[in-house]
């Protein structure tokens, strides 16, 4: 630990030199990242889903843009070969996709065929909270989109 950051070394799996010296903050070092994530999470919520899903489709026409940048970002982060990094963004930009097609449908009310007394029983599905987790060993490049794209 150093002053408020903890630092952090990372180095490449191809015998590279080390990529850069990281600085990680605690837990809890700022609290008010949370309350601002909170907020836009929030906001994002109560964006219509049609918009949330026109969001995912135009951030995967990013990606499909700038396979070649990402895929060399992926490999300074990870140590892949430059293929490897161009299917990863391919598939972060599929995913994103199939989730701005099929997300919506998710998020529609499930009708139960046992109403059990009721006219109507269903189940309503609503965001309830922002969720973020981290996986070391990843390119927070592909990471960070490709898994977190549910509308």
């Amino acid at each position: 630990m150093n002053g408020a950051y903890e630092h952090f070394r990372s180095h490449q799996p191809e015998h590279r030199p080390d990529r850069a010296d990281l600085r990680l903050r605690p837990a809890g070092a700022d609290p008010s990242i949370i309350e601002d994530a909170d907020r836009a999470y929030q906001q994002w919520r109560d964006t219509p889903v049609a918009k949330r899903a026109e969001v995912l489709r135009t951030a995967a026409d990013i990606f499909d843009s700038r396979v070649d940048e990402l895929a060399a970002i992926i490999g300074r982060e990870m140590g892949k070969p430059h293929a490897q990094g161009v299917k990863e963004a391919n598939k972060v930009a599929f995913t994103m996709r199939w989730y701005a097609d099929n997300g919506p449908g998710f998020l529609e009310p499930t009708e139960l065929p046992e109403a059990q007394g009721a006219e109507r029983t269903y189940v309503k599905h609503d965001p309830w909270a922002c969720c973020w987790a981290s996986c070391r060993g990843t390119s927070p490049t592909t990471r960070s989109p490709g898994s977190r794209c549910p509308t």
